[in-house]
Formats: structure tokens, sequence, C-alpha cells
């Protein structure tokens, strides 16, 4: 099984380590393991970089802890969002603390061969900081002194030289190996040596990101451009398991391709980019002095990880991004940049963050009972109905529809699909696992809706959290969709989209309302929330017809 290995600490503690995607395939492994193997000893179970695990897994915990079948069971997880949901539904879990800390970057390795003067050009324009030092090892088919120096010094205002053995490393440097030379660093100092060629290769890119991994660690970053051969390519685990970054070029952009080819076919590096983005990372990276800052580290996030940031609301945004740089490292903002773009994982911290996910039961119940006349009234023309949640969050607004429909006896006949940007929200909500802390405002929410099915009727209730019924799961389909870049995926009789259109930008908006049309039906329903409204220039595509509960009909 893929996701699970085996860590015997001594004779009496097992340790299973779970990564990846966890299946049923999983569970079942698991079970057979500990009915082996563990039943006579200490058990530690340790989700390693799971961001959210399915319903299966959660039950199955449940379950472990509730039948107290071995003498002791201990679940750890690394990832906070994991810590946050399993607990709040009362399963009991410990997090590992992330002791890395938001590392800034200090240095910056460039490594390459043929074709790559053009591109350490480029990349070298886009480094200003005083504060950043910068090694660049290019391969030398000739002895004697360099050219390179002069050439780049054109480029950036940072010096430009060729140093010398056991000169101390400054800041505000370029420091250019000399040919035939490789060049490492030890101890604050640069070493200079003519040892056996590595890779073919004297100076060697191998030897210099080796050296500047146990050096700098964190705090910096190996940028591999054009070239033939492999060098560098083989120390990419060692420099990764001191937490340096490695960058490839896109090969694509060079003539000689294997150099940046051969790294990125470890599939373990940081990134693969084109050079133009390569440079906008880089200034970012190094320059601390932007007046807008957060524009381009929005545009890098839709760049390099795709995700389009660029038209929400700025104020929006910068209020939930400095809410999450004051939680996660007070005192080193710039930190917190680097690692977010550098780490995919620290990314999908923040896009949790980003991402608002506030939502509850039948939220504005006055806004399920306007929906509700014209569901009845759609429903004599139009006996199969389909819905579109957009920006469904953890899933509450999506079962509240269900239980609706379930208690007009309309659901049968209706199908659901629910969406949103974050992935581990949309398998949230595909769970359908709540606490059962807000049970009662739930229940409350509720009433004022469902007259002949109240909350209770919809929900299998445990002691630490209550599950949706199958009867309503099955009718709702939750997946992944992006409003700012996917395309219509089906046509609706019902589009709902409440308190999300506010975090957008009146481009963005636009675009987003056109998607709507296009996806709705003629005659279908838009229900927005009540902080919402549309942009004039859909008001003749739409016809208000209940401005109290903001819903608005699709018209030619």
């Amino acid at each position: 099984m893929k996701t699970m290995f085996l860590n015997r600490c001594d004779d009496e503690t097992h340790k299973v380590v779970i990564k990846g995607e966890i299946d049923e395939e999983t569970i079942s492994q698991l079970d057979i393991f500990l009915e082996t193997t563990c039943i006579d000893h200490k058990i530690e179970l340790i989700f390693e970089n799971v961001y959210i695990v399915p319903r299966e897994m959660v039950e199955w915990l449940k379950k472990l802890f509730a039948t107290k079948k071995y003498p002791i069971i201990k679940v750890d997880v690394t990832q906070e969002r994991l810590y946050s949901y399993l607990h709040s539904l009362g399963i009991k879990v410990n997090i590992f603390c992330d002791k890395e800390g938001y590392s800034d970057i200090k240095v910056i390795a460039l490594g390459g061969s043929a074709g790559s003067t053009s591109m350490f050009q480029k990349m070298l324009s886009c480094i200003v900081s005083t504060d950043v030092s910068v090694f660049l090892v290019q391969h030398a088919s000739y002895e004697g002194e360099s050219l390179l120096p002069s050439v780049l010094q054109r480029f950036t205002s940072l010096e430009v030289i060729s140093p010398k053995h056991l000169q101390k490393v400054e800041k505000a440097k370029v420091y250019v190996a000399p040919p035939n030379y490789h060049m490492k660093v030890e101890n604050g100092h640069i070493v200079l040596d003519q040892s056996a060629r590595v890779n073919y290769s004297r100076p060697s890119v191998s030897v210099l990101y080796k050296s500047i991994a146990q050096e700098y660690g964190p705090h910096a970053v190996c940028i591999t451009s054009c070239g033939y051969g492999h060098d560098g390519s083989d120390v990419v685990e060692d420099v990764l398991s001191k937490g340096t970054y490695i960058i490839a070029q896109e090969p694509l952009e060079c003539e000689a391709r294997l150099m940046p080819s051969s790294i990125s076919q470890s599939g373990k590096i940081s990134h693969i980019l084109s050079v133009d983005v390569i440079c906008e990372l880089l200034r970012i990276l190094n320059d601390s002095s932007f007046v807008n800052k957060e524009l381009l580290f929005f545009r890098l996030l839709k760049k390099i990880y795709g995700y389009d940031f660029t038209h929400y609301n700025l104020q929006s945004l910068k209020r939930l991004l400095n809410i999450e740089i004051q939680r996660c490292t007070k005192e080193n903002e710039n930190g917190f940049y680097h690692s977010v773009i550098l780490n995919k994982d620290r990314f999908e911290k923040l896009l949790f963050a980003l991402t608002v996910n506030v939502t509850e039961f039948f939220r504005k119940p006055h806004s399920f009972k306007g929906l509700n006349r014209f569901i009845q009234q759609e429903q004599s023309v139009s006996p199969h109905l389909k819905f579109w949640v957009a920006g469904c969050a953890s899933g509450e607004e999506a079962y509240s529809l269900g239980m609706m429909l379930h208690e007009d006896e309309l659901l049968e006949n209706s199908l659901i699909y629910a969406t949103d940007i974050n992935e581990m929200m949309v398998q949230i909500a595909r769970n359908g696992l709540y606490s059962v802390e807000h049970l009662a405002t739930n229940r409350l929410n509720a009433q004022a809706v469902l007259q002949n099915k109240p909350f209770d009727e919809n929900i299998q209730l445990e002691d630490t959290f209550f599950s949706i019924k199958e009867e309503i799961r099955r009718k709702i389909l939750f997946f992944h969709h992006n409003l700012a870049t996917d395309s219509s995926f089906n046509e609706f009789n019902f589009i709902l989209c409440k308190n999300v259109l506010i975090y957008f930008d009146d481009e963005l908006q636009n675009q987003v309302f056109q998607l709507f049309y296009d996806s709705l039906s003629l005659g279908g329903y838009l229900q927005l929330g009540t902080s919402e409204t549309l942009l004039f220039e859909f008001r003749d595509r739409f016809k208000v017809v209940d401005i109290e509960s903001r819903i608005f009909q699709k018209v030619v």
C-alpha cells in the first residue's frame, strides 16, 4: 500500500506513518496490520503531510478509540488544518509543531552551461538587494581569467567578482566561479579547489549546490538554467533535505535543455518556471521595498500555482493575508512571502485562510424560504431540477438545500452540484460530518424553514459530531471549481452563490456573472448573498423577482 509504512521503534511500540491519498484500501490494510501485528503493542498513527481525510477514515478513527481494543492508541498529525478538523469532530489527536519557521532568502545560487549567459543576465537584473549574496557556476571549457564577471556586471548593481580562495562571503556581491575551479562555501568563506571533476565538470553545479545547502539551509534557493549534462541533478535529495529550495528553468526555453530537464525529472524540486517568472520570483525574494508587494505576490501565486487572486477585492485579501502573517510569523513578513511562494505546503495553508469558509446550516433562513417559492414554481414545469451551489465552502448550504428539497419530496428528482476553489473544503463538504458545537443554532435556523421534517431527521447524531444522512448526501456532488478560471460545466435551473462575489473586483464579477448567465437554463434563477447585487451590465439579462432574498431570473 503506497500510503502506509511501518517504523518499529522498539519491542513495545509501533509507528504507522500514513501519507498521500487515503482510501478504503488504506483503512482495510490498517485493520489487517493492527489485528495481526499490534494487538499487544502500543500504537502511534502519524498522518504526515495529510491536509484532510475522507469520511471513512474519520469514522474508523472514532471506532478505534471507542472500542479501546489496543493498549494505547495515539494519533499525531503534521498539518494544522487536519488537526483543527479532527479536533472539531471530537477525535483526540496531537500535532507536531512546525519548527522550521518562515525563512527569508539570503543566498541565491545560479547554475548553468551552454546558453545560460543571457538567462543569467535577465536574472541578475532582478536582483537589487544589498542583503543577499549570489553564487554563480557556469561550465567553462577554458582556463585563465574569465570574462563572464565583466559581461554580467552591466546587468546588476551588485558587484560581480571572481573570488579568491578563502575569501569571506559578503552581501551584495555576485561570486562567479573561476574556470577550472570548484567553488563552495564553508564556514562563511569561499573555498576554491581543483579536485576531481564532478559530472565531467569543474566548476560543478553539484558541488556549489551541496555546499550552499549545508551552509544556508532554508535561507537559500538554487536555480538551474540552460545547459548540457546532468550536473546538479545528483544532489537534489541532499539539497532538499537541508530545506534549500531548487528551481529549474523551463527546458523548452533552452536550446541546451538537458541540464534543466535532468534536474526537474527528479519530481522533487520546488518549481519548474519560465525565465520571466523566475525574474519576478527573484524580485520578491530579494527586494523588500516594493510599494505594491502584495500585488506581485498574488500575481506570482497565479503563475506558479494557478490560483488567480488578481481580481479579488484587494483590501479584503490584504486583510486576510495580514491576519495569516500575524498568526504565523509576527516578525518575518518577508520570510512568510518567500516560504509561501517556494513551498507548496505553505501555499496550501495560505489558500485555506484566503478562501473564506464562514458558513452554517440554513444561514439567513428567510433567503431559503424565498428560494423555495420559486423551486415550487419551477418543478411544475421542469420535474427534474439541477442546482449549482458555487463557493460551497464546507457544504452546509448545499446540505441545507438538500434537506429543504427532501422535505418537499423533490430531492429524488433533483441533483445538486456544489463547488469550491479550495480542495480541502470540498473534501470536508463531501464528508458531511460536523461538530455538535453549533447544533443548537443549526436546529433553530432550520426550524424557520423545515416544517414537516425537522433538522434532526436529516442527520445521524453521534456524541461529538453528526453526519448527514445518506439519502441526502447521495444527491449532492461536490467537486473543485475555480470561478475565476474554469468554464461552465452544465445547465442549471438554479444557481446559488452567496457571499462570494463581495471578495471580487468588478472585472472578475463581470466574468462570473457571464459564467452564471451561460450556465442557467432559460428562465433559470440566480440567488446571491444579502449584501450582493447584480452588476449594472447584467440588468438587462436578469430581472429581479425577489429583492429581499436576492433572487434574479435569467431573461433573453
